[in-house]
Parts: structure tokens; C-alpha cells; sequence
């Protein structure tokens, strides 16, 4: 008695053919370019990325951010300079004990993640921006945001939203408090093709 092995993709130990049909999927993959990278050799009260050229489809800005203040807060972000009350936000976060969720609206930025980075580690970011050059639509976001102090530490997933239908041509964050991000703070952009 010889076994089936099957997935959804109808791949099965017969068919060698499907094998080869997802090794060619696995190829066509969405491509990243890099586009910038800005690393702070002193500490900065804003890091920003600008001239973001408008020729792919999406974004991705990945970073490692530090505080100079003891309760770093919750660093904020904005685009094309633009800081009215424009921008929305959901979130989920935890920290090992304590978990919640949040909704703002009408905002000035966008908060990038919740619980305090402060000058023992940095925090890692992943954030997408969807669409950021078509103009017939607002800007959606999705972002992850994270950081480990050994015994403690934080890890937020939100989605968020500027009401403009502007091509995104840069991008800024700073903390919430009144500090600077550290040096060594880095964020870097990439552009993602259709």
C-alpha cells in the first residue's frame, strides 16, 4: 500500500509536474529595492527619509529605534510633513502580562507602537504602506513593533490610515517625549513591485 501525499496546491508524490509550477510561484514573488537607508551618528529629535521616489507599488520601512530618555514613550509618524489631524490608528499590544487594544482617530501622526523604549534597548519596526503613489485612494498602513528588556518588553500589531489621496514622498518619526532617538537609530525604505 503506497501513500498519497497531497496539499491544496494539489501537489502529490505523482505529480512532479505541481513541484515545479510552485518553484516557479516561489520565483515570481514581489521584488524589494532598496531605497534608503539613514542611520543617526549623534542623537536626532526626528529621523526622516525623504525624495521617496514614486515607482513602485508599496513600501516597506524596516528600523531599530533608542531613546535618550528613560521612559521613551510611544514615537509618532508622519508623512510628507504633513501633521493635521488626518491620520487614524487600530491596535492590538502586550507585554507578556498585560495585553489591550486601541482606537484613535483624528490624530496629528500615527503611533508607532505601544510601551516605553528607553535607553537600554532599541525597538525593531516593520511597517508596509499600501498603495503610497496612487492618488485616487487614502493610505492605508500596517506595521509591527516590538522590543525585549529581558524581563519585560512590549509587542504591538496595528493597521492605520492618512485620509490623503497624496503620493507619500517622505516620512518621519520622532518620540513622544521630549528626547531625542539615539545614535545608532536607524530606519530603512524599500520599494516593493507589483
Amino acid at each position: 500500500m503506497s501513500p498519497v501525499i497531497s496539499t491544496r496546491s494539489s501537489i502529490s508524490a505523482r505529480g512532479f509536474g505541481g513541484l515545479i509550477n510552485f518553484s516557479q510561484s516561489a520565483n515570481a514573488v514581489a521584488l524589494f529595492d532598496s531605497i534608503s537607508t539613514t542611520t543617526l551618528g549623534s542623537p536626532q529629535s526626528t529621523l526622516e527619509i525623504n525624495s521617496i521616489p514614486d515607482t513602485y507599488k508599496h513600501l516597506q520601512i524596516r528600523g531599530i529605534l533608542r531613546s535618550t530618555a528613560i521612559n521613551g514613550g510611544t514615537p509618532r509618524f508622519w508623512f510628507n510633513g504633513n501633521r493635521s489631524e488626518s491620520y487614524s490608528m487600530h491596535s492590538i499590544f502586550g507585554n507578556g502580562s498585560t495585553m489591550g487594544a486601541d482606537q484613535v482617530s483624528g490624530a496629528d501622526s500615527i503611533y508607532a507602537g505601544y510601551g516605553s523604549q528607553n535607553t537600554t534597548q532599541f525597538g525593531a519596526y516593520v511597517i508596509n504602506i499600501f498603495d503610497y503613489a496612487n492618488t485616487s485612494k487614502s493610505k492605508t498602513v500596517q506595521f509591527i513593533h516590538g522590543f525585549d528588556s529581558n524581563s519585560s518588553g512590549w509587542l504591538t500589531f496595528s493597521t492605520g490610515m492618512w485620509t490623503s489621496t497624496n503620493t507619500i514622498t517622505s516620512f518621519a518619526i520622532t518620540p513622544q517625549q521630549a528626547a531625542n532617538f539615539d545614535t545608532g537609530s536607524t530606519m530603512a525604505i524599500y520599494g516593493i513591485k507589483a
